[in-house]
């Protein structure tokens, strides 16, 4: 009777232990999935700016709300050298001036199937922008440089696709397409037909896949 009564004591234990330990390691699991859910990304975007070409540099970051959709921002500026030719009646010459172009605004995404090594997204910014176009010579006529320096801030909305390649369980490579919609750019040398247009994308994004 007594050995019956010892072993009942002892699987009850073990059975309290078991659960206490289960409990532990979902509480463990969750907090690691809390905690290690963000992600951030370089990104390298070829586009054409006022027809040329040109690379923009930037970054993207945010929230992984569950295995499907991330929440987040980014942020683009121009690195090319773009020029744009100016008739200036201060000035006898037509000179070609270059151009500063920076945007960004919230981006949300949706992965399709995102435990495959090869899989599709969708995704859309939605932001603000600014350009400005840096007037040449106006230093040599000696006259007011803010006359000479065109700034517009514009509304960005730009949609895309991309195919994901998981590289790790942390480390991801992005492939894709997206068209940049801007308005209210309307200097007197460039305008919002010139910025708009499509992307070619390049990611690196590091999180907890």
């Amino acid at each position: 009777m007594k050995n019956i009564m010892f072993v009942l004591v002892v699987l009850v234990i073990q059975t309290l232990y078991a659960q206490d330990s289960i409990k532990q390691e979902s509480i463990k699991q969750e907090s690691n999935t809390s905690s290690n859910n963000t992600f951030g990304a370089a990104v390298i975007k070829y586009s054409r700016i006022n027809g040329q070409g040109a690379f923009l540099l930037g970054a993207r970051g945010g929230w992984m709300a569950n295995d499907f959709l991330a929440i987040g921002a980014g942020v683009y500026g121009l690195v090319s050298t773009i020029s744009v030719s100016v008739i200036d009646k201060n000035r006898s010459e037509n000179n070609s001036d270059n151009v500063d172009f920076i945007y960004g605004g919230a981006e949300v995404s949706y992965m399709f199937s995102p435990n495959n090594i090869l899989h599709f997204a969708v995704n859309t910014l939605v932001g603000m922008g600014k350009i400005s176009v840096n007037y040449a010579k106006a230093d040599d006529l000696n006259l007011n440089f803010n006359n000479y320096h065109g700034g517009d801030t514009f509304f960005v909305a730009e949609p895309g696709v991309s195919i994901m390649a998981n590289i790790s369980s942390f480390l991801r490579f992005d492939l894709g397409v997206s068209h940049r919609f801007a308005s209210g750019v309307d200097d007197r040398s460039i305008t919002f037909q010139d910025v708009s247009g499509f992307n070619g994308i390049l990611a690196l994004r590091l999180g907890n896949f």
